[in-house]
């Protein structure tokens, strides 16, 4: 077992980087601070040394698509309480008033690895005064706990429809006049919607962006909407497009609204030379359903346990 006590120790710095890269499985994965991750098999070695060098500032990684949103990072990774063994590795994140553990390891964990965690997070707890911990698992692990679970969605593009036209009811926002911003803010009063509000504000904000947002409208009103639409790269310099706001009202779900929204949206960012796209959702929630028929496959996921 290993932790980094001294960040200016290259050689341990680099040989927990190791340990860390080799708990890690899949293509598709959710890394701290950065979220959901597609790497394509490629070597992990330079995205999780960024990811630890940007550790303890609160400044984002040019390719955290999370920039978008904010204009700081709140996560704040202690490097030394880093710890590590052989096909295993723990990852503490601290975020406000709580703190998450992320355990990644090559065979499900045990007993033994949630004491393994419980001690690493007391040390924490008194040293940061966090009220909540939470513990991450890349897989699911051999203890008869209920876990919440977040799974990550992947669709890999291959090329663009060449006779592919949005229908008529979908409309770019920058198309719909001045009060369309405010309609778009009014869609985040909606269950599993409220992250529109927050996208209308920042937008009232900071400014229209040049990235487009597109809209389902019926009767002159906006009962859809999906974005911002945009290709960014990733940590090895293939663009993807990143995870847009997206959504319908209830009273227009089942409808085929939303798969219509979204190819618009789809067809945009392969436009703009987006490669894949990866989304993350409770895999039994009718989010997970419609990304599946929308052509994702499941990748790996999260198993979520309260400390």
């Amino acid at each position: 077992m290993q932790m980094i006590n001294d960040m200016s120790d290259n050689k341990n710095f680099k040989s927990f980087i190791k340990l860390w890269e080799g708990a890690i499985t899949g293509e598709a994965f959710f890394l701290p601070v950065i979220g959901p991750v597609y790497s394509a098999g490629r070597p992990l070695g330079g995205i999780l040394n960024d990811i630890l060098k940007n550790a303890e500032n609160n400044k984002f990684l040019d390719y955290d698509k999370n920039r978008r949103w904010f204009d700081y990072k709140e996560e704040i990774i202690p490097i030394k309480y880093l710890i590590a063994g052989e096909g295993w590795a723990m990852v503490p994140v601290l975020k406000k008033d709580y703190l998450d553990i992320y355990y990644f390891s090559v065979v499900p964990a045990a007993a033994k690895d949630l004491e393994k965690a419980r001690a690493l997070s007391k040390g924490l707890i008194n040293e940061y005064r966090v009220n909540k911990v939470f513990l991450h698992f890349n897989r699911r692990p051999r203890i008869n706990r209920n876990f919440l679970r977040s799974q990550i969605f992947i669709k890999k593009f291959i090329s663009k429809d060449p006779h592919y036209n949005a229908p008529e009811n979908i409309r770019l926002l920058a198309e719909l006049g001045g009060s369309a911003l405010a309609k778009i803010g009014q869609l985040g009063r909606e269950k599993e919607m409220e992250g529109f509000a927050a996208l209308a504000a920042r937008y009232q904000e900071k400014g229209l962006p040049r990235a487009p947002v597109y809209c389902a409208i019926e009767d002159g009103a906006i009962i859809g909407a999906i974005g911002p639409v945009e290709a960014t790269e990733d940590a090895w310099g293939t663009k993807f497009f990143a995870p847009p706001f997206f959504g319908v009202i209830s009273s227009k779900r089942k409808q085929g609204i939303g798969g219509r929204i979204w190819r618009a949206a789809e067809e945009k960012a392969i436009d703009l030379g987006a490669k894949y796209t990866l989304v993350q959702n409770d895999p039994d929630s009718p989010a997970a359903i419609f990304y599946q028929s929308a052509g994702f496959c499941p990748a790996t996921g999260r198993y979520i346990l309260k400390i």
